[in-house]
């Protein structure tokens, strides 16, 4: 499946033409097996999640989700939203900045990215940056296996005002499954 703008719209299939991530993802879900989306070559810039659509579909089959360099294209929260959710598969995803998320109206956390239980996830060449949650896991929370490489997590925060829940912490990732981290930064995440 490849991504041809950095529009926001509803879902009403992918065409040569006209594909969004949104889009993609939805179509990646209804197809059995292993799924890929990409990008179109030269597109570049901030795909900004539509609030009034709500969170991108949740991640729920085998995918390849590849962006073209984290300083290329970011996908954005806009303040409103989580970013991506993954709840099944073996999911890779590389070559994007996950920014702007937020998960203060979800007690799962991850304002970036949420990993249920039982995903398999590598991730490589990532940013993520400037997401929040209410309880845990600003950046990322993750409850299922998850493989890093190559991460920047950078100005992800947490509600430190919040009281209520049971699993506080962890501004740039709270992690309550397997996690391996190799080559990644974490940096100023309060």
């Amino acid at each position: 499946l490849l991504v041809t703008t950095l529009d926001d719209h509803g879902v009403d299939g992918c065409t040569a033409l006209d594909c969004t991530l949104r889009e993609a993802i939805d179509a990646a879900n209804s197809v059995p097996g292993v799924n890929t989306i990409t990008f179109a070559g030269g597109l570049a810039g901030t795909l900004t999640v539509s609030s009034t659509l709500g969170s991108l579909p949740d991640i729920a089959s085998d995918l390849y989700l590849v962006g073209p360099g984290r300083d290329v294209i970011a996908i954005d929260g806009d303040g409103a939203v989580r970013v991506l959710s993954i709840y099944s598969g073996t999911v890779a995803i590389s070559g994007l900045t996950l920014t702007g998320g937020n998960a203060d109206a979800d007690y799962n956390g991850g304002g970036g990215l949420f990993v249920e239980s039982g995903v398999h996830l590598t991730a490589d060449d990532l940013a993520v940056s400037a997401n929040t949650s209410k309880e845990s896991g600003g950046g990322i929370r993750n409850h299922g296996v998850l493989t890093l490489t190559n991460i920047v997590f950078s100005g992800n925060t947490i509600d430190n005002t919040y009281t209520e829940g049971c699993c506080k912490g962890g501004a740039g990732i709270a992690n309550d499954g397997i996690l391996r981290m190799v080559d990644s930064q974490l940096v100023d995440n309060i």
